[in-house]
């Protein structure tokens, strides 16, 4: 089941949740699953008219933004990206603004503007060659997707069969980048 609120594990109704954010869940037995890297992204034909070779390029974009990003995940924030960057007087060309990351992403792939991409999210749109990483530079990201169980769900043999499971496709996908 995919929904937006999360169900209570401990009603025996969904054994597994595999939530990204901060691994804070109280009265849960949770364990980090894998983290994730940040890093702007685009649609390749957005840099066949204005190039962005310097992050101070962006100023002849216009950027995506995640506006549901919590407070507690600034390296999702363009903010944070132009004062680590020590470019804080950039103003881009144009900003665009969305309630999801499903949707900023689609937007880069169709060229609307630089997004702030994260690996788990965008890797299928690199290796297609839908989006392009125009500059090389990556921060890690302040949250991280975890598995959530109840106490008592985590010793069911399926659950444990299928967080074993879910944690070899990790491995495997994290061997064949490298």
């Amino acid at each position: 089941m995919a929904e937006d609120t999360a169900p209570d594990l401990n009603k025996g109704t969904v054994d597994i949740r595999i939530p990204y954010g901060v691994g804070r869940f109280p009265g849960l037995k949770s364990d980090l699953l894998m983290r994730d890297e940040i890093f702007p992204v685009c649609a390749p034909s957005l840099l066949n008219t204005i190039p962005l070779r310097r992050f101070s390029d962006i100023r002849h974009h216009s950027i995506l933004h995640d506006v549901d990003i919590s407070i507690d995940e600034p390296t999702m924030t363009w903010a944070r990206w132009f004062r680590d960057a020590g470019v804080g007087d950039v103003t881009p060309a144009g900003h665009v603004e969305f309630g999801n990351s499903v949707l900023l992403t689609e937007a880069a792939v169709r060229g609307l503007g630089v997004a702030l991409g994260r690996i788990s999210l965008v890797r299928d749109y690199l290796e297609t060659g839908r989006l392009v990483r125009p500059l090389k530079i990556s921060k890690p990201s302040d949250y991280a997707y975890y598995t959530v169980t109840s106490e008592a769900g985590a010793e069911r043999p399926r659950v444990r069969a299928f967080l074993g499971w879910l944690r070899r496709q990790i491995q495997d996908d994290v061997f064949e980048e490298h």
